[in-house]
């Protein structure tokens, strides 16, 4: 249960002011200055209603708006409960003090002073936010809220107007088109794909930054178009059992974390509403989705664990098949109607479990049976539109917190969920998917641009159809460009044969197609170290897994991050390493933005390519993309680890027998990078009790000298964690070796050494030459090789708990 605040209301009463509109102050204080003390709001009585200003914490104001006379503390209460169908919301003490000024008042506590200047049209706050390191932002009202009273909320109409001027940007509201919606306008409803009540507010070249969410139900209008500011709409809400209307917002400035003033707002705003839930290893993996009880597979759904062999038999990775419950095409054997025979989904299920995939359930009718489906083996729900839908808002979000509990109250499991309804809290719960999408050039990138602005919206799993549900182009190629982009999400999809559609297995398109999807979905799963940390952050923090360039480099001011063009809607940063650029036309070159003047950023294919931001036009470059290649680029300094090539399904991983890759890139002097990785079982819920460790790579360069440090894990061992692994250090950006192989051995003579606890680890005996590949001749021997400007350093077993230092000199030949 949540424990709400108990707030003391301070209402400002005194002699009375000429009221023209609905909030025009009726009051004013008759006292210079006041301490409101503990868990305190402050009341601002008004021709219709009442204003209450409270702050969920030192960066966050938060102004209530009710019908009505003085609002009463309950009803605050009230809308808190609202809060908490999303997410508990702790107590925050408050030791608000307010001060009168010439035109109103001062309303202070912790980083943020309110400014509430009265006149007869109404109050208008300005919402002041100082940073601990001296940093100013600020959100303002042009002019007072407006509202009007109907005989219901939703009939009713409340417009909040922020301040803005032609440095402002507005970005977020869901899965929308565009970037930067200065100039537009909106609406914010329950749609096919998923809205959300909530923007952002980035002031160009003033590192002012600020979410606005609104605390609503009810479906929006948001208008960007106006010189001077944009106007907000919904409706009153109405807490149960009160006889009050209310819209409640909250504008979140967020504490800066690491130089990032995005990373507070949405921890902010995912305490309010629901911290992201926790990615299973399953979910990172490839989905198929398809009907089985039909005429195309003999009615019969057992049919699924053929589609399951033949991804295993050509190598092809993928992480859960949903063989379907919806549309009339149930889960049975024979000639019957929309079946659901249990025994039939149990089979499959076990089956499919057996080959290393995890079954899942596609509802257009909402849950028949879930509960002896989840004890049958269903792990994975679909909730579709014709199912969610139906009702409004709150029934989507309530429908898929049902399958949600399903899952995790007849299983050890988590959620893994796919909506197209999604809203403000949706992400604790549900990956959000675009709906029903064409495979085609056009749709490949209005998706692109509904993907940065969920990444905006705080929705940190977001995914839609591989190359569509229907369409596609003959020659694969948008099969391949879509693939491409997917790989570096977190969570993606195959929706086969639906209706007579085409399949869109990778296996059952040309060959030269299925060539390339193995590549990626091999990369995918060889990343899920790197992605299963970044969704980990993301469920502590709500910092989403896949982020804008505008989110990454705010810091920066570059004008070019917040302005609507190719590179604000078609580029992305996978985690805080990856740049990813992908192809949405037929093209072999693309045009590549890169943020952070003086930074490089290396070709994840070719080790030789180095793209820096120098200044004087070099931002954007033209980078080579064949069909094959998505444009992919690496942050100097990073650190990713990862699994090695080959493995099919990285939930079933042991981790003391799969040698772990640590990659850095790395060159010059005086650079230092580090990466604390996240594991645990991935698949249970046991790491909500705290059984998960966390393991610090640390490297930094002296001189030509690189030391890479692995640290011993801290946390509580998981079921499944080891106790001994092996690792394969690349050091990308190794200089060249002269004088060929033939010399090999002797260069590399001296140019490593390592200690696992301070114990001094023995280098091999280099005997002949062979492709330059060296395996250890014991237990804590590492071996060298030299490839593409790489240095390859593998170790035999290391206990876990030990910490291993290397250092690998850099110094040409």
């Amino acid at each position: 249960m949540s424990t709400m605040r108990s707030l003391a209301l301070l209402a400002l009463v005194g002699g009375t002011v000429a009221s023209s509109g609905p909030g025009a102050s009726t009051g004013e204080p008759t006292v210079s200055s006041v301490s409101a003390g503990p868990g305190a709001a402050v009341a601002f009585p008004c021709a219709e209603g009442t204003y209450v200003l409270s702050f969920y914490d030192a960066h966050t104001a938060r102004v209530t708006v009710a019908t009505g006379t003085l609002i009463a503390d309950a009803v605050l209460k009230g809308v808190d409960t609202a809060i908490a169908a999303k997410q508990e919301v702790p107590a925050v003490p408050a030791d608000i003090v307010v001060k009168k000024v010439v035109a109103g008042w001062t309303v202070a506590y912790g980083s943020i002073t309110t400014t509430v200047t009265a006149s007869p049209a109404g109050l208008v706050f300005l919402h002041t936010h100082t940073s601990s390191a001296g940093k100013v932002a600020s959100v303002g009202e042009a002019k007072p809220m407006e509202w009007s009273v109907a005989s219901t909320p939703q009939a009713s109409s409340t417009h909040f107007f922020p301040a803005h001027d032609a440095a402002v940007g507005w970005y977020g509201a869901g899965m929308k088109n565009n970037f930067n919606h200065k100039g537009t306008n909106l609406s914010v409803v329950k749609h096919e794909p998923s809205n959300a009540p909530f923007v952002i507010y980035a002031k160009q070249g003033a590192n002012s930054v600020a979410g606005i969410y609104t605390n609503t139900w009810l479906p929006g209008a948001y208008d960007f178009r106006a010189a001077g500011h944009a106007k907000l709409s919904h409706g009153f809400d109405k807490p149960a059992g009160q006889g009050v209307q209310y819209v409640d917002r909250f504008i979140i400035f967020g504490a800066t974390q690491d130089g990032n003033a995005f990373r507070g707002i949405y921890d902010t705003y995912t305490q309010l509403t629901g911290r992201p839930f926790m990615i299973p290893l399953y979910g990172l993996g490839l989905g198929d989705s398809n009907c089985y009880h039909n005429g195309r597979h003999d009615n019969d759904s057992t049919s699924v664990l053929t589609i399951a062999d033949e991804y295993n038999k050509r190598h092809l990775p993928a992480g859960w098949l949903l063989f379907n419950d919806g549309y009339g095409c149930g889960i049975g054997q024979g000639d019957a109607v929309f079946p659901l025979d249990l025994d039939v989904s149990a089979k499959v299920s076990a089956g499919l479990n057996a080959r290393g995939f995890v079954a899942g359930m596609w509802s257009s009718t909402g849950l028949r049976n879930f509960s002896a489906l989840v004890k049958g083996g269903i792990r994975v729900g679909k909730t579709d539109v014709a199912w969610v839908g139906n009702n409004d808002l709150r029934y989507a979000f309530d429908s898929v917190q049902e399958v949600a509990t399903g899952i995790e109250q007849d299983s050890e499991s988590r959620r893994f969920i796919y909506t197209c309804e999604g809203w403000a809290g949706t992400q604790k719960n549900a990956v959000m998917w675009t709906g029903d999408n064409i495979g085609s050039w056009e749709y490949q990138a209005m998706q692109l641009q509904y993907y940065m602005n969920a990444m905006m919206s705080g929705m940190a799993h977001i995914s839609g159809d591989l190359d569509g549900i229907f369409g596609g182009t003959k020659d694969g190629e948008t099969y391949i460009r879509d693939l491409q982009m997917k790989s570096m999400m977190t969570a993606f999809m195959t929706m086969s044969g639906w209706a007579g559609n085409p399949q869109k297995q990778p296996y059952a398109q040309p060959e030269f197609v299925e060539g390339i999807a193995r590549t990626y979905l091999d990369l995918k799963v060889r990343l899920t170290p790197y992605q299963y940390t970044a969704s980990r952050e993301a469920h502590d923090t709500g910092y989403p897994p896949v982020r804008t360039m505008l989110q990454e480099f705010f810091a920066t001011g570059d004008p070019m991050l917040f302005a609507n063009n190719t590179y604000t809607t078609t580029q992305f940063m996978s985690g805080p390493s990856l740049l990813v650029a992908p192809l949405w036309t037929y093209n072999d070159t693309r045009d590549v933005f890169f943020p952070a003047q003086g930074v490089n950023w290396y070709s994840w294919w070719n080790g030789g390519e180095r793209r820096t931001n120098t200044g004087a036009g070099t931002a954007v470059q033209n980078v080579p993309a064949p069909v094959s290649t998505l444009p992919l680029y690496v942050k100097e300094d990073s650190i990713i680890p990862m699994y090695p090539t080959g493995i099919l399904h990285p939930k079933d991983v042991n981790k003391e027998a799969t040698t772990l890759e640590l990659h850095t890139w790395m060159e010059r002097d005086g650079h230092a990078g580090s990466f604390q990785m996240y594991e645990d079982d991935g698949v249970t819920r046991e790491h909500e009790g705290g059984r998960f460790l966390k393991t610090l790579f640390t490297a930094n360069m002296t001189g030509q000298v690189m030391t890479f440090v692995i640290n011993p894990p801290t946390g509580t061992p998981y079921t499944g964690a080891p106790a001994k692994r092996s690792y394969h250090f690349n050091c990308h950006r190794f200089p060249t070796i002269n004088g060929g192989d033939a010399k090999y051995p002797a260069k590399m003579a001296g140019r490593v050494s390592g200690t696992v606890d301070g114990a001094a680890l023995q280098l091999p005996v280099y005997g002949g030459v062979t492709s330059a590949q060296f395996h250890s001749k014991n237990g804590v021997t590492p071996a060298v090789a030299s490839q593409h400007r790489t240095l390859h350093v593998w170790t035999g077993p290391v206990p876990t708990g030990s910490q291993v230092v290397m250092k690998f000199d850099f110094s040409h030949p």
